[in-house]
């Protein structure tokens, strides 16, 4: 298990630099606050304080999106961090990743990222992140016995707890879907796992839960493509600009 210094932000993705992969998110610790955001025109950002208020909002370089009072997105309270030794943790965050929907083309930024295998065709790999009150040697043993999660990192938190991201295989193939033109934007997005000649897949897409107080935020990410709003293709569902935002590319 890599240890994450609090002056050296951890920066995890899914799949390889040079081929087809995720997003790339970034988890900084500040005193016992976690943050972890993602880049693009409209970034994510997830926010875990010592409180105890969890929180997913734009970042403030973005701003405040038309029709909202404020960034938030959502507010909630997590649960209880459990006693060392209890073999319990309070999770508060999974992004499940889709294999089938990857994409390729993107910038890779020239600093160090820690890169997680994909899962198989027809999977997905989801990146789980949660408090414990045990150190990272119990961590790892208690992962080595179960045996299906492996540990990516920990960060120390100024009030002695811990704060962890692991990596497992899941049984998602994930989704087709389309989210219809809007505003300025004049394209549809297009989550499909055809190939698409005259697009890549280079926006990257989330859709999450709403959590109540003591749950975790959970995040899908899929790979889109822009198509014109007249052009046909077989989706599972359509979604609406309200029920997602994109990390890359929102409004261009």
């Amino acid at each position: 298990m890599k240890i994450i210094g609090k002056r050296d932000p951890l920066r995890v993705a899914i799949g390889e630099a040079t081929n087809r992969r995720s997003n790339i998110w970034r988890v900084a610790v500040r005193k016992s606050d976690i943050y972890v955001s993602t880049g693009g025109a409209a970034p994510a950002k997830f926010s875990f304080h010592e409180s105890g208020i969890c929180r997913d909002a734009f970042t403030s370089q973005f701003g405040v999106p038309p029709g909202m009072q404020d960034r938030v997105i959502t507010r909630w309270q997590r649960g209880e961090i459990p006693p060392p030794n209890s073999n319990r943790a309070c999770s508060v965050l999974e992004i499940i990743i889709p294999t089938d929907f990857l994409s390729v083309g993107l910038d890779v930024p020239p600093k160090q990222i820690s890169w997680v295998d994909t899962a198989p065709v027809g999977r997905s790999t989801s990146i789980e992140m949660f408090f414990s009150a045990d150190a990272p040697p119990v961590v790892e043993s208690l992962l080595q016995q179960h045996g299906a999660r492996k540990p990516i990192a920990g960060l120390r938190l100024d009030n002695g707890f811990w704060f962890y991201l692991t990596s497992h295989e899941i049984a998602f193939a994930g989704q087709t879907m389309r989210i219809p033109a809007t505003g300025n934007r004049k394209f549809d997005f297009l989550i499909t796992r055809e190939t698409i000649p005259s697009s890549t897949r280079s926006t990257r897409i989330l859709q999450m839960n709403t959590p109540g107080d003591g749950d975790k935020m959970v995040a899908w990410e899929y790979g889109a493509y822009r198509c014109g709003p007249g052009e046909h293709h077989q989706v599972d569902g359509t979604l609406t600009p309200e029920k997602i935002y994109a990390a890359t590319s929102w409004n261009s």
